[in-house]
């Protein structure tokens, strides 16, 4: 990750450099810069997570011990495996759809930078399931989870094997999106009460995303087709860039000059 930053942050200097002033083009510059900060985002979402950073409000039912903190501390690991295993199967539907990220730059296609989406899923659901008595919660999670993406499987299962014909994978996900449109709102109730159990914010969003697609039809394929897009969106890089010149400032004398 760190150095996937630092070439972030040299690569628009050497761009504008070649470009600028020896006047060699360099086609799909901006393609690259875009696809290492989704790259970068994937990793970093990894390590926010093995550290224990991502934004929730676990604070509100943090000093709860007891059997209520063991429930508490199930019903949560439950729920984050839950939907990661749902946009973990979503976002793998894309990787091995044919009609998707077809593009490339440098020789290189953006299949292989969208790749990391589904692994930083995957690694967030091993580090979970990993973790002290939080087996058989995960265990429980995933299980629903694989319910829940019945329909994204058959997806998979054409696109790899070419399967069209499987009907327990169709029936399954018309019964999930039946019982989400008929229970939308108390699903969507307990993801936000589930934020206070200490489920991160992104997932809980990422939750209510699922069931409201589900809901509406199945279209969860837009899910992580609009999360590539969002991350791959040249503002998106500016982000970590700024981040960058602020750690330099702040760790300089830059800064307190300007202040000053």
């Amino acid at each position: 990750s760190v150095i996937i930053i630092a070439f972030l942050a040299v690569f628009p200097f050497i761009v504008k450099l070649v470009q600028g002033v020896l006047k060699v083009q360099m086609p799909g510059s901006d393609t690259a810069l875009v696809q290492f900060v989704f790259l970068f985002s994937c990793l970093a979402g990894l390590i926010t997570w093995r550290e224990d950073r991502h934004l929730s409000l676990a604070s509100v039912t943090a000093k709860v011990t007891g059997t209520a903190g063991t429930i508490i501390a199930g019903v949560r690991t439950a729920v984050i495996t839950c939907i990661l295993t749902s946009l973990f199967f979503d976002s793998f539907c894309q990787l091995v759809n044919p009609i998707q990220f077809t593009t490339s730059f440098w020789h290189l296609s953006v299949k292989i930078f969208y790749t990391f989406l589904p692994v930083c899923y995957l690694g967030i659901i091993i580090m979970t399931a990993s973790k002290k008595k939080s087996l058989i919660p995960a265990l429980i999670g995933i299980a629903a989870g694989i319910i829940i993406s019945s329909g994204t499987l058959a997806g998979i299962l054409y696109y790899v094997f070419n399967m069209e014909n499987t009907p327990h994978l169709y029936a399954v996900n018309d019964a999930w999106n039946a019982f989400s449109h008929a229970a939308v709102w108390p699903l969507i109730i307990f993801l936000v009460i589930s934020a206070f159990f200490g489920v991160p914010l992104f997932l809980v969003l990422g939750g209510i995303s699922y069931i409201l697609f589900s809901q509406s039809g199945g279209y969860v394929d837009v899910i992580p087709l609009e999360t590539y897009r969002i991350l791959t969106d040249r503002t998106i890089a500016a982000i970590p860039l700024f981040t960058i010149a602020g750690y330099i400032l702040a760790q300089g004398s830059a800064g307190q000059r300007y202040v000053a």
